[in-house]
């Protein structure tokens, strides 16, 4: 498949959708009439006019409307381009009428890469998946797409996250981001296509890949700059799937818990200091995906340049001028048990100098966790007052008791995994 990249950016993903309450825990499952008033360009399908997270007649009505008054719309709708012609005509306008009746055809759709779009074209909707790397296969859960996927590759079988889905057919190759061919050959069909993150560094080898007959598809199943470009990955999957309806439940439920936590984070006058750390020695800069997290959560990084420091140690000064209450940092954990405090030891080592870690506010949190579920984990330590103690416990039981089929019911969040350590 032949990418192209569109100048146009879409809006910045951080802001959520106002006044949204929070899901089944948060306004007592009331659900009725809802949609969502997202407008940022989230449902990266080429044909979403009108920037919403739905592809219907409300995307025809702003075709015709872009053509009648002549808009901007390669900078006010940059999705509307549904045949990536570069011009928005009735062809446009007779591509997105098809896609709304969804009709069998193929179509465009996007992912964000360095503020652009990148698009690619494919058969929709699509039929069977492989599904190369952890975070894929957690948004395709997150959709109940189970049953769609032929081939897998993940970092660890044995997760219990994972339970439903370790004995499909593994593809991984020299590593989980790198599949192999050969195993790929023994699964697919003319209707299997191979999903994967944005990341370069997975599916190195997309060239043998499509060679070998199997298209690539990649979403935005990481953070991302603003920490929440998954959300965009899980509609535009949902939509590519025919599981428009579960990707915009899990949507929903995400955008409730962001509202709720900036709602009343917005009231805070003295905010919790910061920094964001992962791996064993980064220190987040702005471009990086960790980074937006604890600000989501009502904190101030005091970072502000644009680099990922990839190597600091107690040795290297630069950190000591700033002054911060917090150390954020994040690692992958899995579902799985762990010992926490032999993980706290090793992501805390590199930062016991520091005031913030004598003071005991070195957080470690499990990056495994959807982002949004992390926010609500951070915010209740930032501000245990507003939130209580156990805010992030109950809305992660939340997500798995009502995304997460294999574990619904029977996982507990507080005794069956690790998911924020935050005592040395």
């Amino acid at each position: 498949m032949a990418d192209n990249k569109i100048i146009a950016v879409v809006v910045a993903v951080i802001i959520v959708v106002a006044g949204v309450g929070a899901y089944f825990l948060l306004n007592n499952g009331d659900d009725s009439e809802y949609r969502s008033s997202n407008l940022e360009g989230r449902l990266l399908i080429m044909g979403n006019a009108n920037n919403d997270d739905y592809l219907d007649e409300q995307d025809i009505d702003k075709l015709n409307e872009i053509i009648e008054q002549n808009l901007d719309w390669k900078t006010d709708y940059p999705l509307a381009d549904a045949n990536c012609d570069g011009s928005i005509t009735e062809a446009d306008v007779e591509m997105v009428q098809r896609m709304v009746n969804r009709e069998a055809m193929t179509i465009n759709y996007a992912y964000l890469s360095s503020g652009e779009l990148v698009t690619s074209s494919i058969s929709y909707p699509i039929k069977n998946v492989i599904a190369v790397g952890d975070n894929v296969v957690l948004g395709l859960k997150t959709l109940g797409a189970e049953s769609k996927i032929v081939g897998i590759a993940l970092s660890d079988s044995d997760d219990p996250l994972y339970s439903d889905v370790s004995s499909i057919t593994s593809v991984r190759g020299s590593s989980t981001t790198v599949p192999s061919i050969s195993l790929i050959s023994t699964v697919a069909d003319a209707d299997t296509v191979l999903v994967t993150s944005t990341s370069s560094r997975y599916v190195t080898n997309e060239a043998e890949v499509v060679a070998s007959g199997v298209s690539v598809v990649r979403f935005n199943v990481d953070g991302g700059e603003s920490g929440l470009e998954s959300m965009m990955g899980t509609l535009t999957m949902g939509y590519l799937l025919g599981l428009e309806d579960e990707a915009n439940e899990y949507v929903r439920f995400c955008d409730s818990i962001l509202s709720d936590v900036a709602d009343k984070v917005s009231s805070v006058t003295t905010k919790v200091t910061c920094i964001a750390t992962n791996r064993t020695s980064n220190v987040s800069g702005v471009s990086s995906e960790y980074y937006q997290i604890p600000v989501l959560a009502g904190g101030v990084n005091v970072i502000t340049a644009d680099t990922t420091y990839t190597s600091w140690t107690a040795g290297m000064d630069w950190l000591y001028a700033y002054d911060f209450d917090y150390i954020i940092h994040s690692t992958s954990l899995g579902y799985g048990q762990v010992d926490a405090a032999a993980e706290y030891s090793t992501y805390s080592t590199n930062f016991t100098n520091l005031q913030a870690y004598e003071d005991g506010n070195f957080v470690l949190i499990n990056a495994n966790v959807p982002a949004p579920i992390r926010v609500a984990y951070i915010a209740a330590i930032f501000y245990p007052d507003i939130f209580g103690e156990d805010y992030g416990e109950k809305l992660h039981q939340e997500f798995i008791d009502t995304f997460i089929g294999n574990l619904s019911g029977s996982y507990d969040v507080t005794t069956d995994g690790t998911f924020v350590v935050t005592s040395h």
